[in-house]
């Protein structure tokens, strides 16, 4: 049975039978039959399609508004034929723009969600769950922020949050990943001495091995455009759909490599090297449009291929895929929309599907909700309007329209006239004067309020949006004389208005990313890994648990405890003052010692240094036993100094 076409494939995309018919010896997961003329690969191909399209064509409704964003957060303009014709005359003119309001905001939240998630080098943070876990939970967190900066997860996660700001939901997906490469090892040369009994070396070679270079979680984003979830469920509950997938773009050469060094169980990926066209019908569809504004490379030396990867929870039975009559969660992966290249149960520790949400702006009920910057649209054309025609309005102006007397001037010195130019009269008019020869068009300027009013509606943008002028460096003065005070409690409600949403994305995807990394380290790791001690751990290991180097050996048997992921809770340390806490911290130090000793003075001094600007506050603490002061009254002091239980220092110096 021929698998069902989406509308807009035709059948000069599929399979030639010469290669459907081929068997190039491989072996399937589950002992499954695969081929791509097999009636379980047909089933499977049509069950993937029809999900894809069922939920595309809802996805797809929100296409048109995020064509237009897409448009305004770039610039972009559609030029009329009198523009057109403009620009080819003088590139220098002025056409119509975009004002770049929408981007200014969008940067402006982009911004706190960096200094709030990206500032600490601890993205993810962990806990035991007793107190035999808790050496462990540190590990994991090292060997956690190890693999973020090996693998630049803030530039995924930055991704995420653009379009989470930009179209309403961004996605995330984390998977686990080998690097295969090769590693130049060093050789010795020698021989056995008798006298030694051992192994001498005389000399050394270099020998180059294949080997994992490098082993951990990366974070995939997933385009919104492509994004396949389950409508009949909100947005922010993944886990409880029945599927979620998406599409991504690759090449076949990725393809191969993956099926021979990958553990991801592809393929009939061979198949696919007679495929010419290995685009996705979601390509095809009128309503993507993202590719005119980015001038995607139009080239015939790949062999671009688009995947569909879904997750779908089934009853293998049904599926003729297994003997469970209960749900199982299994993935498959369709590739050029013809050829299924993996087909097997997910069986992932955490039992969830490896996808995070972010959508700040979510309703509790919507499928896709609608973003920040959507919500400011309206506004944002009537700023271009209204600045476009204040523009066109002065164009006019500055061009003299005149009305002139063609029987006493001549017309070819008015039609090409120039600086220092002369017009002269004609014959019969010489000797008359040139009063009532011509006259000046009056131009009424209707648009002097326009920049006003843009001001105005841009006010409205930053109240809606909580991207105010002091978020974005800009201080507005009121009046001579703007107290410290006054900027800080305007500072401190408008970094309220933002962190509300950063929290809602913290909760949404941050958490979900944290756990599932931390259950991918825990199932897949099997290399040691070198973690280096530093930042708020390190004097807690170096003192619990006697860990003096600054690089600590991993092994994946130290990281199986059990944990639980500590939230962020989405707030900048833009969000605190350093003069604050200078004060709380005196007050601390003078406070009595039943209150004093409540405290860690030397992480408030680390926290104060950090909000003044200082950055390796670390570096400049004494290595080695930390000397521990007491706070003790007067009184107690003097007994023991008469005891000689306590020395002064002046006679301990001596």
């Amino acid at each position: 049975m021929p698998p069902h076409l989406p509308q807009n494939r035709t059948s000069s995309r599929q399979l030639s039978s010469d290669i459907i018919d081929k068997d190039l010896g491989y072996e399937y997961p589950e002992g499954l039959d695969l081929r791509p003329s097999s009636k379980l690969h047909s089933f499977i191909l049509n069950e993937v399609m029809r999900r894809s399209r069922e939920s595309y064509d809802v996805m797809s409704t929100r296409h048109e508004s995020w064509n237009k964003i897409d448009k305004k957060l770039t610039a972009f303009i559609d030029l009329t034929d009198n523009e057109k014709v403009i620009k080819a005359a003088d590139t220098t003119r002025p056409v119509s723009i975009v004002v770049p309001l929408s981007y200014a905001t969008l940067q402006t939240l982009l911004t706190y969600w960096t200094s709030a998630f990206g500032g600490d080098n601890t993205i993810f943070k962990y806990e035991g769950t007793g107190p035999e876990d808790t050496l462990g939970a540190i590990l994991l967190e090292l060997v956690i922020s190890y693999q973020a900066r090996k693998r630049k997860f803030i530039l995924a996660l930055h991704t995420m949050w653009r379009d989470s700001l930009a179209y309403g939901i961004g996605v995330c997906v984390p998977k686990w990943s080998r690097i295969v490469g090769r590693k130049t090892l060093p050789e010795a040369q020698g021989f056995i001495s008798r006298t030694l009994g051992m192994f001498v070396p005389s000399a050394y070679s270099r020998r180059s091995v294949n080997t994992i270079v490098y082993e951990g979680n990366e974070l995939e984003n997933i385009d919104p455009y492509f994004y396949l979830p389950d409508p009949t469920m909100p947005v922010h509950r993944v886990q409880d759909m029945e599927y979620v997938g998406w599409l991504s773009r690759t090449n076949i050469m990725n393809i191969l490599n993956e099926e021979r060094y990958g553990k991801s169980t592809l393929f009939n990926g061979r198949y696919l090297k007679s495929v010419k066209d290995g685009r996705s019908w979601l390509y095809n569809e009128g309503s993507y449009k993202r590719h005119e504004f980015s001038q995607e490379a139009q080239t015939t030396s790949v062999q671009v291929m688009d995947r569909i990867h879904q997750y779908i929870k089934l009853i293998p039975k049904d599926w003729g895929i297994g003997s469970s009559k209960y749900p199982e969660t299994w993935i498959f992966t369709i590739a050029a929309d013809q050829v299924v290249i993996q087909a097997n149960p997910v069986n992932l520790d955490h039992n969830m599907f490896p996808v995070a949400v972010c959508a700040p702006e979510f309703d509790g009920h919507s499928a896709v909700p609608i973003s920040s910057i959507e919500v400011t649209y309206g506004l944002q054309e009537i700023v271009d309007f209204l600045f476009n025609s204040h523009i066109a309005n002065v164009k006019k102006a500055i061009n003299d329209v005149l009305i002139i007397d063609p029987f006493k001037l001549n017309m070819n010195d008015l039609k090409n006239p120039g600086a220092g130019g002369l017009v002269r009269l004609r014959r019969s008019a010489w000797g008359k004067g040139v009063d009532g020869s011509y006259a000046q068009l009056r131009i009424t300027d209707i648009t002097q309020s326009n920049i006003a009013d843009v001001k105005f509606i841009s006010d409205m943008v930053q109240n809606a949006t909580g991207a105010t002028d002091i978020l974005q460096g800009v201080l507005r003065r009121t009046r001579d004389r703007v107290t410290a005070q006054e900027i800080r409690d305007s500072k401190m409600a408008a970094l309220s208005r933002v962190e509300h949403g950063a929290k809602i994305g913290s909760v949404q995807a941050h958490q979900d990313l944290a756990y599932m990394c931390a259950s991918h380290t825990q199932q897949f790791m099997e290399q040691d890994t070198y973690v280096k001690i530093v930042g708020e751990w390190e004097s807690r290991l170096r003192t619990e648990y006697n860990i003096q180097s600054p690089e600590y050996r991993v092994s994946p048997i130290d990281l199986m405890v059990d944990f639980d992921v500590l939230p962020v809770d989405g707030s900048s340390q833009d969000s605190e003052f350093a003069d604050v806490w200078a004060q709380l911290f005196q007050t601390i130090v003078q406070a009595p010692p039943e209150i004093s000793t409540q405290f860690d003075i030397v992480r408030i001094l680390e926290h104060i240094a950090r909000l003044s600007g200082a950055k390796n506050f670390r570096e400049f603490m004494a290595k080695g036993q930390p000397i521990r002061a007491q706070i003790m009254p007067d009184e107690l002091i003097q007994n023991r100094v008469d005891s000689g239980k306590i020395v002064p220092i002046q006679e301990f110096m001596q």
